[in-house]
């Protein structure tokens, strides 16, 4: 890259039209498999509009066993979801090296900057820089004002993790680097406002939900996994408190041993853990499902459109709170899968997804 910036183009000037605008980098990994049609439809996404200042593709994971099921299901919404939300509220946040094309002259505005040291000293630039190569990249990207489109259309397919320990070690990495990069944006945000047309205060704000939901995550399978317990097998309010706060140690637990634990031993104990909360949830997937059914053969028998379902004078809701969650988050992705016809298949892998939440 130093050398098409630096001095390909400069030296081309004279000879050719060849410049910072007009010349692009694709950049793939050793194991990426791609069309010459995918790469096409990126260059000409940078060639509409000078102001895009990268693109990316969706990606599709190749690989077998369940990890790589999870990922099927794990890609699929966050490109339906995350890549989309983000090209049309603001502009996308991270355009993966594994296969995305760069204008020369947006990579030429951030090359110094990027290619400064990491201090030894920060750990929040550690986070921010090593943890995540790419998506700093972008981040200053949007800093300098270009905007980072995604494009559906380009597809391209990589080998994913298919063992326990590269999967979490990547997951390791990826997550800390992006709430790491989105708090920098959240911190920033004023000033981004003000130099990149793309980003608004909605859509920082938009980002800080996520990085507040990403923040309160343990809490939230905590609740999800007892309230589960409590709604589909009708265990007491005294039972339900004693899972809380029992998960709640646990997770504690396991946080401090990531601190002062050897690596390979956090990795042993995330395994076990894993296998632990898989269960559970496989055990509140199955109570759950049988609420459905049940409310599902109640709503039929004691409803009607003529009448209100109503005990005396009384209105009675037909559907449980977690019938009601559960059912509107299937006809989510139900919905995003009709819309993305061709990889409708995904939501197969949606039930590993489910049962391997917690980790």
């Amino acid at each position: 890259m130093n050398y098409v910036l630096n001095y390909r183009i400069p030296a081309s000037n004279n000879t050719t039209h060849m410049t910072g605008n007009n010349t692009f980098i694709l950049t793939t990994d050793a194991d990426i498999q791609f069309t010459a049609e995918s790469a096409v439809v990126l260059l000409d996404m940078l060639d509409s509009d000078p102001q895009v200042g990268a693109v990316c593709a969706r990606t599709h994971p190749q690989g077998s066993g369940l990890l790589y099921w999870y990922q099927v299901f794990d890609y699929a919404i966050g490109h339906w979801f995350q890549k989309a939300a983000e090209h049309i509220l603001g502009c996308v946040l991270c355009c993966p090296g594994c296969f995305s094309a760069f204008r020369c002259c947006a990579l030429s505005s951030v090359l110094e900057t990027y290619s400064t040291e990491v201090s030894n000293s920060k750990a929040t630039e550690f986070l921010i820089k090593d943890m995540g190569e790419d998506r700093w990249l972008c981040t200053l990207l949007v800093e300098k004002g270009w905007r980072l489109e995604y494009c559906a259309v380009s597809e391209n397919h990589t080998h994913c993790p298919e063992d326990f320990d590269t999967s979490f070690k990547q997951r390791r990495r990826w997550i800390p680097s992006t709430v790491a990069n989105l708090s920098l944006l959240i911190t920033q945000a004023s000033e981004i406002t003000r130099g990149n047309d793309t980003v608004s205060i909605l859509f920082v704000l938009f980002q800080s939900v996520l990085v507040f939901s990403t923040a309160i995550s343990p809490a939230t399978v905590i609740l999800v996994i007892a309230s589960g317990f409590a709604s589909a097998y009708k265990v007491s309010d005294s039972s339900v408190i004693a899972i809380i706060v029992l998960l709640l140690l646990l997770s504690i637990a396991y946080g401090l041993f990531c601190i002062y634990g050897k690596p390979q031993q956090q990795l042993d104990v995330a395994k076990l853990a894993s296998f632990i909360l898989v269960i559970f949830m496989g055990v509140v997937f199955a109570g759950n499902l049988k609420n459905m059914i049940y409310d599902g053969a109640s709503l039929i028998q004691d409803c009607s459109l003529s009448e209100t379902c109503a005990k005396n004078g009384t209105f009675i809701f037909p559907l449980t709170p977690s019938t009601m969650y559960l059912t509107l988050f299937t006809l989510l992705f139900i919905v995003a899968g009709l819309v993305h016809f061709n990889e409708f298949s995904c939501l197969i892998h949606g039930v590993w997804y489910f049962l391997a939440l917690p980790s």
